[in-house]
């Protein structure tokens, strides 16, 4: 029995089957491609879990230390208010300023430079007397401060009774200080720097260990910071000093450090 080629209904070339098999063709060629990417994106979330190792720290001794230099004072700074009363207001701050006046005159002639002198708060009261409810208006209180910086200590004894006996009426204070301060300040941070290391060095010799460089350095604030726990290096430079019936004394400059110091086998 013949059979024609062309016959639409032999099984061989239906076209079902021909999808059929380009679909198993294709799942069997990709199988292999999706498990192989798997394989890798699985590879790839290992390598990124996995930690890289961390530096060591260096063992660290953090300190702090101060140091401080005795100074004799060779300048002073003195301040002083005059103040004048009168019924008049006009007449208190005429008053006033010839007092003012007579004062720069005599602090000029006492060769104090000008750019150490300044006139500061200057103020104008009403004076009132009587109870509350019926108060009454007596006059004016006028009042000028002046400060003269720099002065020289052998010669501020005397300039203060001239001022005292002409014109100005209140002290408000004398403060006495080194000129070269800045170079008394950096002598202490030096002496600061030098303790700290030896306050260092016996911490870690205690430890059987050695300090290795400074990781870190601060200056430590005001005078006085940390001295519960800081070591501290005095320098007295000079000698008192006396002038008159004024005896300026003896000044404290200081400075503090925090220092921190890698440690290593001793």
């Amino acid at each position: 029995m013949l059979y024609s080629m062309n016959n639409a209904s032999s099984p061989a070339c239906h076209p079902a089957h021909g999808y059929l098999l380009v679909l198993l063709l294709g799942a069997a060629l990709s199988a292999p491609l999706l498990l192989s990417s798997r394989a890798a994106g699985a590879r790839m979330e290992l390598l990124q879990a996995t930690p890289s190792p961390r530096a060591q720290e260096p063992r660290t001794l953090a300190v702090h230390a101060t140091g401080e230099v005795l100074t004799t004072p060779d300048e002073l700074t003195l301040s002083f208010r005059i103040e004048s009363f009168h019924r008049s207001l006009k007449a208190a701050k005429a008053d006033n300023d010839g007092k003012i006046r007579q004062a720069l005159q005599l602090i000029a002639r006492s060769w104090v430079p000008s750019a150490s002198v300044q006139t500061g708060e200057f103020t104008i009261l009403p004076r009132m007397e009587g109870p509350y409810e019926h108060r009454t208006l007596t006059g004016y209180d006028v009042v000028k401060r002046v400060t003269v910086s720099r002065c020289d200590i052998d010669r501020a004894d005397g300039l203060l009774q001239e001022l005292f006996e002409g014109s100005a009426n209140v002290l408000e204070g004398v403060h006495f200080a080194p000129s070269k301060l800045q170079e008394k300040r950096a002598e202490a941070r030096k002496l600061a720097v030098q303790a700290a290391r030896q306050k260092a060095e016996v911490i870690a010799g205690e430890l059987g260990q050695r300090v290795g460089h400074p990781l870190k350095i601060e200056e430590a604030g005001e005078p006085g910071f940390g001295v519960r726990q800081s070591n501290m290096i005095t320098q007295n430079d000079s000698s008192p000093l006396e002038s008159g019936t004024l005896a300026a004394g003896k000044a404290r400059v200081q400075a503090s450090v925090a220092v921190v110091f890698e440690l290593v086998d001793g």
